[in-house]
C-alpha cells in the first residue's frame, strides 16, 4: 500500500476517534434543543457556498487536521488558513468549541470544506 494511502487511512482513523471522543465529551442537549440543533446543523447551500455548524476538532499528526463534527456525529474535514482563524485566537483556541464555518466544497480531499469564514456559535444568544 502506498505511503500516502496509509497516511490517509491513519488520519481518517484519528478523525473518527476524535469525533467520537469529542462528541461524547460534549454535554448532550435536551431533546427539543437537539431537534432544533439538528435542523440548524443541516447544510445550507447558496450559490455553492456552504455553512456548517458543529464542534471544531483538531487531529494532531505530522500536520494538524481540522474538522467540524455536527450534533449527529457527521464530520467534515476543514481546509483553513491561519488568517481565517486569527481573529478568534487561532485554530488551537477553537479546538472543541462550537463554531459555524462557511466555505466551498473541495474536490481534494473529497468532501472537505475550504473555509472562508469561521465564527463561534452562540446558539442564538
Amino acid at each position: 500500500m502506498p505511503r500516502s494511502t496509509l497516511h490517509r487511512a491513519y488520519v481518517t482513523a484519528l478523525v473518527a476517534v476524535a469525533a467520537v471522543v469529542g462528541c461524547r465529551a460534549a454535554a448532550t442537549p435536551a431533546a427539543g434543543a437537539r431537534d432544533a440543533s439538528a435542523a440548524a446543523m443541516s447544510v445550507a447551500m447558496m450559490d455553492s457556498t456552504l455553512s456548517l455548524t458543529g464542534w471544531f476538532q483538531t487531529v494532531w499528526g505530522d500536520t494538524p487536521h481540522y474538522m467540524v463534527v455536527d450534533d449527529a456525529g457527521r464530520s467534515t474535514e476543514l481546509l483553513l488558513s491561519e488568517e481565517v482563524t486569527r481573529t478568534l485566537g487561532g485554530a488551537r483556541a477553537l479546538d472543541r468549541k462550537k463554531v459555524k464555518v462557511t466555505g466551498t466544497r473541495s474536490s481534494q480531499p473529497p468532501g472537505a470544506l475550504r473555509v472562508s469564514a469561521i465564527q463561534l456559535d452562540t446558539g442564538g444568544k
